[in-house]
């Protein structure tokens, strides 16, 4: 709880509210930042002290979309496990947004992804809305492609199954079918990732 302690020695809040926020905190089940926020405490606010505490930039993504071709840079998995993403490539440097920057498993993860990637980092830290919005970006994306993969899937098992004796004779015939099986899925596909890539 070394936040609290640090909100507490600014001023930002008192004893009682650390009673509150850790009371919200086991009995609702939600996060320390939930809670703290829940105190009528300014996001930008907290933004601010997470700063200070970490000794780390902060950054807002109040509005902001990060492209895909950005995301790729950190996957999935390792993004949702680490509570880190991936925010935009400037001067060649990729910036990551951290919930926890002193989260020593997450920056060697960090290092070892971006090693493989051969780019340098640099950390800020963001609040856990934005972080949870970034996640939405991944799934949104991901859920796309799956349901259209999904569709591709069916159409090709439908097809196999629809295919009379007389037809698998034909190679042209079945050739034919199958196209015309794929061709709404695969444009389906093509064009979700399209538009997270405009986007």
């Amino acid at each position: 709880m070394e936040l609290l302690d640090h909100l507490l020695e600014k001023g930002i809040i008192t004893d009682s509210d650390i009673s509150s926020i850790k009371e919200v905190f086991k009995r609702d089940d939600k996060t320390l930042e939930q809670a703290i926020l829940e105190r009528n405490i300014e996001e930008i606010t907290l933004l601010n002290e997470k700063s200070e505490l970490y000794s780390v930039p902060a950054q807002d993504l109040e509005g902001d979309d990060i492209p895909f071709d950005t995301l790729k840079f950190i996957p999935q998995e390792s993004a949702q496990h680490y509570r880190m993403v991936p925010l935009k490539i400037s001067d060649g440097f990729l910036e990551v947004g951290m919930v926890e920057p002193d989260n020593i498993e997450a920056k060697d993860a960090l290092s070892f992804i971006t090693a493989r990637g051969n780019i340098s980092y640099k950390i800020f830290v963001i609040l856990e809305k934005d972080f949870n919005s970034v996640l939405e970006t991944y799934r949104g994306l991901s859920g796309q492609v799956k349901e259209a993969l999904g569709e591709y899937e069916t159409g090709l098992d439908l097809d196999i199954e629809n295919i009379s004796p007389k037809k698998s004779n034909t190679k042209n015939n079945k050739d034919n079918d199958t196209e015309i099986m794929e061709d709404a899925p695969v444009t389906k596909i093509v064009a979700t990732i399209l538009r997270y890539a405009v986007e």
